[in-house]
């Protein structure tokens, strides 16, 4: 029987590669290149525009960027369910009845929505699913923190998913993909949260000061305060960093296009309240 190994991230798929290889298993990796803690999810091209409105906030492209931007740079995967279909014809053609897909997560809120993504586009094809249940690297639940030597280690904890269970997983992500809410994040006991997109925007206001800052080192700080389980990439945080400059919140000293080329600060909230009432 063949392995598909199945992960979200360019960086997953290279730390398991790694793993598979020094074990001297060819098996296939196959990641879908999104991150799933954020935007729409009921439409692929609605989906795609979010992660277009993302990208241009940052100018040296992070992994998080870089994953996706191998699709965007393909005119017939403007769609970023386009993975997602070219896994389905894969199977396909491999065989279903002789194929096990591993769908590796690692209890973020990220891989909470993936693992029933997985099952939507999967359990219809007959595949035979397990789920590689990895635990967290210091505190932090991603599949890419752990070293290629320790992921190996996760394989032997792989559960099988009867086809119920995975279609009870698939339904439960239509309900999630029907949700408005754009940010999704898992709580200690690993049940997924709905909040609104400016969820953390007093996290980075917290880390403007009154004094002018480089913008990517306002991220930084932001990515450190954030909670393990729920990692915000910086393109995510960019974003929010321009929405806040938009709404008066946050000063900048220059065009705000590139991440690397301006500074911010805190506006007083009097200036803020001021400008909201122009």
């Amino acid at each position: 029987m063949a392995d598909i190994h199945l992960v979200d991230s360019e960086s997953a798929k290279g730390c398991l590669r790694v793993a598979l290889q020094a074990r001297g298993l060819a098996d296939d990796v196959f990641c879908i290149q999104d991150s799933l803690s954020y935007g729409p999810l009921a439409d692929g091209r609605e989906r795609m525009r979010f992660w277009y409105s993302l990208y241009e906030c940052i100018e040296e492209p992070s992994v998080e960027a870089i994953d996706q931007a191998s699709v965007l740079g393909r005119e017939e995967q403007a769609d970023s369910f386009a993975p997602w279909r070219a896994l389905q014809s894969a199977v396909a053609l491999m065989g279903a009845e002789s194929l096990r897909v591993l769908i590796w997560d690692s209890g973020s809120g990220s891989d909470y929505v993936f693992l029933r993504m997985a099952c939507h586009w999967l359990a219809p094809t007959g595949a035979q699913l397990w789920q590689v249940p990895v635990k967290p690297f210091r505190g932090v639940h991603a599949v890419a923190a752990h070293s290629p030597q320790s992921l190996v280690g996760f394989i032997a904890d792989a559960v099988p998913l009867k086809w119920v269970e995975a279609m009870v997983l698939a339904e439960e992500f239509l309900t999630i993909a029907a949700r408005t809410e754009l940010l999704r994040e898992c709580d200690a006991r690993g049940r997924l949260q709905f909040k609104p997109i400016s969820a953390h925007d007093d996290i980075i206001l917290e880390c403007c000061s009154s004094q002018w800052k480089p913008v990517i080192r306002v991220i930084g700080n932001v990515m450190e305060r954030t909670d393990s389980r729920n990692g915000l990439g910086d393109a995510f945080i960019a974003f929010r960093i321009r929405q806040l400059i938009a709404a008066g919140r946050i000063e900048s000293d220059g065009p705000t296009r590139y991440i690397r080329h301006y500074l911010i600060r805190r506006v007083p909230p009097c200036s803020a309240l001021v400008k909201e009432q122009e």
